[in-house]
C-alpha cells in the first residue's frame, strides 16, 4: 500500500489554485517524521502563513529553517505531485452557473494531481494508493464527489478488477500534512510571482523535491472540459443562485451515501 499526505493552496477570488503532497509507504512516512521534527528543532510545527514570509526579517527569521525542511521529503524518500490551476481566464465563463461547482479552482488541481499520481510511471500499477487532506469543509463533497468517479474508472483498476484509489479521508493538522502545505504554497508563490521574496524563501522545498510530477490545467485544456462536460446544454450553461448551489451540493452528498 501507497500513502498520500496533501494540501492546497490558493489566491483569494479567481486566481491561481493548487493542490500538492508526497507518497510513499508506510515506513518512509514514520522517517519523514522523525527528520521533519528533528529539523524543526524547538518549533512544534510549520505555520507558513503565521511567518510573514514577505517581512523584511523574513529571510533572516525562518531562511534557514525553511531550507533544512526543504530537503526532508527526499531524504525520506517520499515523492512529490501536483496539479494547479489558474482560474482567472475563465472564471467569467461560468460565473453564476452549475459549472461554478465542478469546475472550482480547488475541483480542477485536485483531478490533475490524482490523475498525476495514478498515471506516474514511478508507482507500481499493482499497488492501491490512500489519499489523505487536511480537513475542510468546504472542499469535502467535491472531493468525495471525484474520488468516486476515480474509482469507477476501468482506467485505474488493477489487475485483480480493485480500483487503485483506495481510501480517502481528512484528518485535522498534522506534521504529516506540513511539507504537503509548504510544496503548495511554494508552487503557488512561483505561480504568482516568481521574483517575490515568497517564492525565493519557499523554493527549497521546490529544488530538493525534484522530480516534482506537476500538471498545470491551461484556460484551452478548461474550455475543451466544458464543451466536453457541458455539451448536452449547448452555448448556455445552466444558471445557479445560492439556493440551488446549496441543493445541488446536498444532492451530491446523498448520492455519496448511496
Amino acid at each position: 500500500m501507497i500513502f498520500g499526505y496533501f494540501d492546497e493552496s490558493g489566491e483569494k477570488g479567481d486566481g491561481f489554485f493548487v493542490v500538492a503532497g508526497f507518497v510513499g509507504r508506510l515506513e518512509d512516512w514514520k522517517n519523514f517524521l522523525k527528520l521533519w521534527r528533528k529539523e524543526l528543532g524547538g518549533r512544534p510545527s510549520l505555520h507558513l502563513a503565521e511567518m510573514r514570509l514577505s517581512s523584511a526579517k523574513a529571510i533572516k527569521r525562518h531562511g534557514d529553517l525553511l531550507l533544512r525542511l526543504g530537503s526532508v521529503p527526499s531524504g525520506a524518500n517520499l515523492r512529490g505531485f501536483a496539479g494547479s490551476v489558474g482560474t482567472a481566464p475563465y472564471a467569467g465563463k461560468i460565473k453564476g452557473t452549475i459549472a461554478e461547482i465542478g469546475l472550482a479552482g480547488y475541483s480542477v488541481a485536485l483531478t490533475a494531481m490524482i490523475d498525476a499520481i495514478l498515471e506516474s510511471k514511478l508507482l507500481p500499477k499493482r499497488e492501491r494508493i490512500e489519499f489523505t487532506f487536511e480537513d475542510q469543509v468546504q472542499f469535502a463533497v467535491p472531493r468525495a464527489a471525484l474520488f468516486r468517479g476515480f474509482r469507477q474508472s476501468e482506467k485505474y483498476k488493477t489487475c485483480h478488477g480493485k480500483s487503485r484509489v483506495g481510501k480517502d479521508s481528512a484528518m485535522e493538522k498534522s506534521p504529516l500534512l506540513e511539507a504537503s502545505d509548504y510544496l503548495a504554497y511554494a508552487i503557488l508563490q512561483q505561480l504568482m510571482d516568481p521574483d517575490s521574496q515568497k517564492a525565493r524563501i519557499t523554493a527549497p522545498i521546490l529544488e530538493g523535491s525534484k522530480p516534482i510530477s506537476h500538471v498545470e490545467i491551461t484556460k484551452e485544456n478548461v474550455d475543451r472540459l466544458i464543451e466536453h462536460v457541458y455539451a448536452d446544454y449547448g452555448e448556455e450553461i445552466p444558471m445557479m443562485d445560492r439556493e440551488k448551489r446549496a441543493f445541488i451540493l446536498e444532492e451530491m452528498k446523498k448520492s455519496l451515501k448511496e
